[in-house]
C-alpha cells in the first residue's frame, strides 16, 4: 500500500511494541449493509500520559471495563539501533512475517530491474539473509507479501511504463539461507500497463495469493479511467497453482483503480479491496477520487461480494480506501481516507463537516449481524493545517485491538518517538500513530516520527516538505513489531540517498 516512489532511497523503521490483549465477543454474520445509525466514538491522536490509566479507561469507555486480565501501564518506544543499508538498496514496500522476525524490503528501482531484500531478526539484531532480483525493468518489488512463517515470499513486478512487458508475480521459497524461485504467476488474460502485481497478499500458509491489476480495463464514460480487477490464485498439495479467479465489483460504472489496496485474512476467507480513485455523482457534478471499499467472503469455494462500503458523506478527494485492513476473524475493518476533511462535528455523526481540510482520518468498522457499522473515527492530532493525509496506510493487529496508521505530511515542529522537542527539524516528514482499543474506546498510545540525530547524527535536510516518512507500514500479527518505510537525503548535497533501518525497543515509562 501507499504511493509508488522512484529514484529515492528508502529506510525501514522497525518498532517493537507490547500489545495489551483485549477480548472481543464473537458476532454473528448475515446480510451486510454499509453504514450505521449508532453513535460513533471519535478519538484524536494526542499522546496522553493517562492513556494506560485504568480509572481513565473505564470512565472514558462508559460502563464497560477493559477486557482480560492485564497489568495497567505500558512501555513506550525508544531508539534501539541504527542499521545502515546499501546505498543502492532503494525501495518502498515492506512485509513482515506473523511473528515479526522476518522482514522483506521491496526495492523496485534497484539496478534498474528491481530487487527485494530479506532480513531476519536473530538475538535482537537484524541480519540480511538474501536478496532476490528482477531480470527486466518491470518494477520488481513493488508488490510484496510474506507467508505467516516467513518461508514464502511473493514479489510483484507490475511492468510500469516504459516497459512493454506484462506484469507478473514471482514466488520464492526459503531453502536454508537462500530464497529460490518456485513459480511465476501471470493471469490468463492481461493487458500492458494494467499493473498486475502492484499489490499482493498471501494467506498464512502461503497457498493462496491475491494480486491486483488496478489499471485493468478502460472506461470512456464518466471521464475515462480504468476500473481495475483482482486475481486470486490457489495451489494444491503438490504445489501446482491454478489459472486464477477473476474478481471485479458487480457494478463497475464509476469504479477506478479497484485493487489499489488489499487486505486478506490469514485463513483466506475474507478479502477487503480498496479503490480510492472511484468516482461519485451528486446532483450537480461528478466527484473524483471519492473512493470505495468492497468486502468479499469465500463461501463454499465461491467469492461473494458481501458488502460495498463508502464514506458516509462522500466528498471530492476523500480517497476513501487508500488504506484498508481487516482483523483475522473478519469482524473488524479499518479504512483510511487521507483526503477527508471532517473535524470534531464527526463526533455527533456530522460527516459532512469540512472544518479540518485535508487532514484525513481512519474509519473503524465492526461487523454486527452481518452489517458493517462505523464504530469509531480516528484522527491524528492537528492544529490548523499542520497535518494532512492521515490514513494513507493502515494496519490492524490480528485480534483487531491495535491500529497503526500513517500521516502523509506532518508539519508540526515535533520529532522523535513520543517526545515533543522544539527543534523544528522534522517538518513535513509525515508520522505514524498507534492506537489501542481499551474496553470500548480507542487511545493513541504512540507517535513515531523522524528525529534529529537519525542517519549517523545528521540533521534532516531543509525544504518545504523535508524528507518523506511513513510511505509504507507493516506490522506483525500481534503488533509487537512495526516497520515504517521512508526516505532521507544527505545534508551535504540534499540529493544523495541515505538508507537506514532504525529499530526501536520497549522502554517502561519513567517515574520522573
Amino acid at each position: 500500500m501507499g504511493t509508488t516512489l522512484t529514484n529515492r532511497c528508502i529506510l525501514a523503521v522497525l518498532i517493537s511494541l507490547t500489545l495489551l490483549s483485549c477480548s472481543s465477543e464473537s458476532l454473528p454474520s448475515g446480510t451486510a449493509q454499509p453504514g450505521s445509525d449508532s453513535e460513533t466514538q471519535i478519538a484524536w491522536g494526542e499522546i496522553r500520559e493517562d492513556a494506560w490509566d485504568s480509572e481513565t479507561d473505564a470512565s472514558d469507555a462508559g460502563e464497560q471495563e477493559v477486557a482480560g486480565e492485564q497489568e495497567v501501564g505500558g512501555p513506550r518506544l525508544s531508539l534501539d539501533e541504527e542499521l545502515a543499508l546499501s546505498s543502492s538498496s532503494s525501495g518502498r514496500t515492506l512485509a513482515l512475517s506473523e511473528n515479526g522476525d522476518v522482514l522483506a524490503v521491496g526495492q523496485p528501482t534497484y539496478a534498474g530491474t528491481g530487487a527485494a531484500a530479506i532480513y531476519e531478526r536473530e538475538d535482537g539484531q537484524w541480519i540480511l539473509r538474501d536478496q532476490v532480483f528482477g531480470s527486466e525493468p518491470t518494477g520488481f518489488g513493488t508488490g510484496l507479501a510474506l507467508s505467516a512463517d516467513g518461508q514464502v515470499l511473493a514479489v510483484g513486478a507490475p511492468a510500469r511504463s516504459p516497459s512493454d512487458l506484462p506484469g507478473e508475480v514471482i514466488l520464492f521459497a526459503r531453502d536454508g539461507s537462500q530464497w529460490l524461485e518456485s513459480t511465476r504467476l501471470i493471469p490468463p488474460f492481461s493487458t500492458l500497463n494494467d499493473e498486475f502485481g502492484g499489490t499482493v497478499e498471501l494467506s498464512a500458509d502461503g497457498r493462496t495469493l491475491i494480486a491486483s491489476s488496478p489499471r485493468e480495463g478502460v472506461r470512456y464514460e464518466l471521464g475515462g479511467g480504468t476500473p481495475g480487477a483482482v486475481w486470486i490464485f490457489a495451489s494444491d498439495d503438490a504445489g501446482q497453482w491454478d489459472e486464477g479467479t477473476y474478481l471485479r465489483p458487480t457494478d463497475t460504472s464509476s469504479v477506478r483503480g479497484f485493487g489499489e489496496t488489499l487486505d486478506f485474512t490469514p485463513d483466506g476467507r475474507h478479502l477487503v479491496v480498496g479503490a480510492p480513485a472511484t468516482l461519485a455523482e451528486d446532483t450537480e457534478q461528478i466527484l473524483a477520487d471519492v473512493g470505495r471499499v468492497w468486502v468479499f467472503e469465500r463461501i463454499e469455494g465461491e467469492w461473494i461480494e458481501w458488502a460495498v462500503v463508502q464514506h458516509p458523506s462522500p466528498e471530492h478527494g476523500d480517497q476513501f480506501g487508500a488504506g484498508v485492513a481487516i482483523s483475522d476473524d473478519g469482524l473488524w475493518m479499518a479504512v483510511g481516507a487521507p483526503g477527508d476533511s471532517c473535524g470534531e462535528p464527526c463526533q455527533s455523526g456530522d460527516y459532512a463537516d469540512n472544518s479540518a481540510l485535508g487532514t484525513g482520518g481512519v474509519f473503524v468498522y465492526r461487523k454486527v449481524n452481518g452489517s458493517w457499522e462505523i464504530e469509531s473515527y480516528l484522527k491524528a492530532e492537528y492544529d490548523g493545517r499542520e497535518v494532512a493525509g492521515a490514513g494513507m496506510d493502515v494496519e490492524l493487529s490480528g485480534d483487531g485491538t491495535t491500529l497503526v496508521f500513517s500521516v502523509n505530511r506532518d508539519t508540526r515542529p515535533t520529532a522523535g518517538n513520543n517526545q515533543i522537542p522544539e527543534d523544528g527539524l522534522s517538518r513535513g516528514n509525515g508520522a505514524v500513530y498507534r492506537f489501542q482499543r481499551l474496553g470500548d474506546g480507542w487511545r493513541s498510545t504512540d507517535y513515531v516520527k523522524m528525529q534529529d540525530g537519525m542517519g549517523a547524527g545528521q540533521a534532516l535536510p531543509p525544504g518545504p516538505f523535508g524528507a518523506p516518512f511513513a510511505l509504507d507500514i507493516a506490522i506483525s500479527s500481534d503488533a509487537s513489531t512495526l516497520a515504517v518505510a521512508g526516505s532521507l537525503t544527505s545534508q551535504e548535497d540534499g540529493m544523495t540517498p541515505i538508507p537506514f533501518v532504525w529499530t526501536y525497543s520497549d522502554a517502561e515509562p519513567s517515574d520522573e
